[in-house]
């Protein structure tokens, strides 16, 4: 399973800044399923792209693990296309360590 932490900023918003928490988990070739935790019945990428955000930032503390990263950086470039009418400056955040569950 791997965790990604989202938050992001837009600049005039009335609603400020916005969190969520994502999880995904590997599934072979096939491309991952990103879960919103938290976030019953109104979907994270329309909570994105409804944001008309200026900024998004990707964490997650995943150690060592490359196909992990892979995943994280696959995100991103998912939400590079997804907030494409926008262009939000989209930043991945790798912490070291591992966190433990």
């Amino acid at each position: 399973m791997v965790h990604v932490v989202v938050d992001w900023s837009s600049a005039g918003s009335p609603a400020g800044p916005g969190h969520l928490e994502l999880e995904a988990e590997r599934r072979g070739n096939a491309s991952p399923i990103w879960a919103s935790l938290g976030r019953e019945g109104y979907g994270w990428e329309q909570a994105l792209t409804a944001s008309r955000c200026e900024e998004v930032v990707l964490t997650a503390q995943l150690g060592d693990d490359a196909g992990a990263k892979d995943l994280v950086l696959g995100l991103a470039e998912h939400l590079t296309h997804k907030l494409a009418k926008t262009q939000p400056l989209i930043r991945v955040v790798f912490l070291p360590g591992r966190k433990r569950a």
